[in-house]
């Protein structure tokens, strides 16, 4: 599909919808955005269950570790747990992120990290050689989570194992909820 022939043909439809009055739309439209960029319809909600250590993270203490995760371009970290992060230790943080979004396909970055004075480690959790992180999608209409070797759906437990230096097993949950309105009552 050509491009400038795509936008040509959403900017005539937005002009012509803007002249009868449906400005969001038209706005949305022109710009190429989906209409309902500025109104969430739903939360993606990822729930980091357990985390073992595979390996020592720092040489003379415990790693102190936190998870990192970006959906649809918005990074938020968790919590650090102090001088926990022992060889073999499961953990069992229970750390939730949660980011309202709109309907579709959004990106998903998973990160955990060791916290040190001089420079943060990426731990990692990724099977595949030289990617640390965990990179996938989830589509909010279809409850699905691609990216890995097999799809998920929503609320499947995911476990991913690093195989490189500094290196531990994460256990994870991804689902989209519909945001409900707040209907008040007379």
């Amino acid at each position: 599909m050509n491009n400038g022939w795509t936008s040509n043909l959403l900017k005539a439809n937005a002009s012509k919808l803007l002249a009868i009055g449906c400005a969001p739309l038209a706005v949305g439209l022109a710009l190429g955005t989906p209409a309902w960029a500025g109104s969430p319809t739903h939360q993606i909600v990822l729930n980091v269950q357990e985390v073992k250590a595979l390996d020592k993270y720092d040489e003379l203490s415990l790693g102190d570790i936190y998870a990192r995760i970006t959906i649809a371009g918005t990074t938020q970290s968790t919590p650090i747990l102090k001088q926990t992060a022992a060889v073999g230790q499961v953990l069992k943080p229970d750390w939730q992120i949660i980011q309202n979004v709109g309907p579709g396909v959004h990106p998903v970055k998973v990160e955990l990290i060791d916290k040190d004075l001089s420079q943060d480690d990426v731990i990692d959790m990724n099977r595949l050689p030289n990617r640390r992180v965990l990179e996938f999608t989830i589509d909010t209409r279809r409850c699905r989570i691609e990216g890995f070797a097999s799809d998920y759906n929503c609320k499947s437990p995911i476990s991913r194992t690093g195989k490189e230096a500094k290196a531990a097993e994460i256990t994870f949950t991804v689902d989209a909820r519909p945001i409900r309105s707040e209907v008040s009552s007379r």
